[in-house]
């Protein structure tokens, strides 16, 4: 299913430790996946839904990723040098198949379940049949996650979603390391110590990234629970060197 998402002509996506502003709960977590299946957006692009169990929050935690435009393209042109830049959708869940399955998202075949998806029109969740990425299933991860405030969106009259001035708190994946070397995929494949792991948590650990383009406004925030997966044994070929 995602056969076309070649990285050959990528420039090679990098370990950047970005940094946050104010105190609230960023950390890298011990997660285990407990799903993943493909989803298309009402655009066309394409992305996973993940939804990973964290040990330490004792909690799952749910993105959704996606790893094409909606012409099918993993990657961006950058402006200035004209390179294909890795979508970050794309990058992330193409590190969680080389940390786990050890290849890349593009060999990982598909096999048809029936899962829980939320259905909007009826406004809950509902057996329905994905394409479920099942050598992922089980397995143990780190996952940096960051949490950022983001503006509020409504949908105008022309049908856009523009921002509000009120304030919503969401979590994001920055980075997925394999478990439990902490090794990021390039630093594997360099094989170097792994650095990143500390440098990021030095970086990062207890701040909040503030991508709100209207600062006044209130704050809600979403909060999901479930019940534990059982963890997998963890392949380590590239991941067992060090």
């Amino acid at each position: 299913m995602f056969g076309s998402l070649k990285t050959n002509d990528l420039e090679a996506a990098r370990d950047v430790v970005s940094s946050g502003y104010s105190a609230v709960p960023t950390d890298i977590y011990t997660g285990i996946v407990k799903m993943a299946y493909a989803t298309t957006s009402n655009g066309g692009a394409l992305g996973v839904v993940l939804q990973v169990y964290l040990e330490e929050t004792g909690k799952d935690y749910n993105e959704t990723l996606y790893v094409s435009s909606k012409d099918g393209k993993n990657y961006s042109i950058d402006k200035d040098s004209g390179k294909k830049r890795p979508l970050p959708g794309f990058t992330i869940i193409n590190d969680l198949c080389m940390v786990t399955a050890e290849m890349e998202l593009s060999a990982i075949e598909t096999e048809t379940k029936v899962v829980p998806v939320y259905n909007y029109d009826l406004k809950k969740q509902v057996p329905t049949e994905v394409p479920v990425l099942t050598e992922l299933l089980n397995q143990k991860i780190y996952l940096a996650i960051f949490q950022k405030e983001e503006n509020k969106k409504v949908k105008n009259d022309k049908g856009e979603y523009i921002p509000t001035a009120e304030t919503k708190t969401v979590n994001s994946i920055e980075k997925i390391m394999q478990h439990p070397s902490k090794l990021t995929v390039r630093e594997a494949m360099a094989d170097t110590e792994s650095t990143y792991f500390d440098s990021w948590l030095e970086a990062n650990k207890g701040k909040v990234l503030d991508k709100r383009t209207i600062k006044e406004g209130t704050t809600s925030t979403g909060n999901t629970t479930s019940q534990a997966a059982k963890p997998a044994p963890t392949k380590a070929s590239l991941f067992g060197k060090k």
